[in-house]
């Protein structure tokens, strides 16, 4: 946003950009909504759909967004597909919770053709003409980018039925999608039927949860499950609300509860590994607390299990 950072967001510059990529490279433009009034986004957009044949828009981090171009289309098989081949990059992907290919298509914001469809003309950033970095004077009124998971479906499923299937067990159910991608800005979603938690109030979700972590993180249960409640009263079904509900139900000794909680979490999330480590470490806890494994050696044990 500084004076002369706003040029790294014209055409001229995007084609140069384009020019060098190796065949099948990407170039990513980090696009903080959060901060830009409307014509600033629709200012960026358009031009940066104006250069690059093929487009995609991810979530970073909250309304962190991140564009992505090319001179070929993406290969969403060639991504799942290359996943793992590199650890050090599983890591730094782990690490921002991308822990799956499927959690990475889960991202996509929006495809191609939708993207084109929206920001199809308009004005464009050159180096002649710039007015991007006067709209940041005028930035009361900020941009709101929509996101529709029936389109990102169709793209994945475009190249993988197989894939745009389990995409759509994600994308199609607030509660999930907000589990794998934390921070994904879940009100931009538009509203509908088939869209499981499409109307639930996710502002207000997010308030109540992030309250609950902050008491948490000073060991009030109490205060923590009383926050947590009312966030699971406006989203019943998101598991990362499900999976911190068990954990200081089992803190209190309110076992039968908890274990309620997390069976609820491993339906909506039956092949997550934090569930089922989870799982085993709520036995073990159970069962000391009733002195079915009263030695260190089996705490040890259960704990190792877990690790694994």
């Amino acid at each position: 946003m500084s004076s002369g950072v706003y040029r790294l967001y014209s055409r001229e510059y995007y084609a140069d950009a384009l020019e060098h990529l190796t065949p099948g490279g990407m170039m990513t433009q980090w696009l903080p909504v959060y901060q830009m009034p409307s014509d600033a986004v629709r200012l960026a957009m358009v031009t940066f759909l104006d250069v690059f044949p093929h487009a995609l828009l991810f979530v970073g981090f909250n309304s962190e967004l991140i564009l992505v171009g090319s001179s070929v289309p993406f290969d969403v098989v060639r991504m799942v597909e290359r996943y793992g081949q590199q650890q050090s990059v599983v890591r730094d992907l782990q690490s921002i919770k991308v822990d799956s290919p499927i959690s990475l298509l889960a991202r996509i914001m929006k495809a191609d053709a939708s993207l084109r469809k929206e920001y199809a003309d308009g004005p464009l950033i050159s180096d002649q003409r710039n007015q991007f970095d006067r709209l940041f004077l005028f930035s009361n009124r900020l941009s709101a980018v929509t996101c529709d998971p029936r389109e990102v479906h169709d793209f994945v499923t475009g190249q993988s039925a197989e894939l745009g299937a389990e995409v759509a067990a994600v994308i199609n159910h607030l509660g999930r999608l907000r589990y794998r991608v934390p921070r994904f800005p879940l009100f931009a979603v538009v509203q509908d039927e088939g869209i499981a938690l499409s109307g639930a109030d996710w502002r207000r979700i997010t308030n109540l949860e992030e309250a609950a972590a902050r008491r948490v993180t000073r060991e009030d249960s109490s205060g923590a499950l009383h926050l947590l409640g009312g966030a699971l009263e406006l989203g019943p079904e998101h598991p990362g609300l499900l999976l911190l509900t068990s954990g200081e139900l089992a803190k209190t000794g309110r076992f039968g509860v908890a274990e309620q909680r997390l069976r609820e979490f491993q339906r909506l999330e039956p092949a997550d590994a934090a569930g089922h480590g989870r799982w085993v470490r709520f036995l073990c806890n159970r069962d000391a607390a009733q002195n079915r494994c009263p030695n260190s050696v089996a705490r040890f044990s259960c704990g190792r299990i877990v690790r694994r």
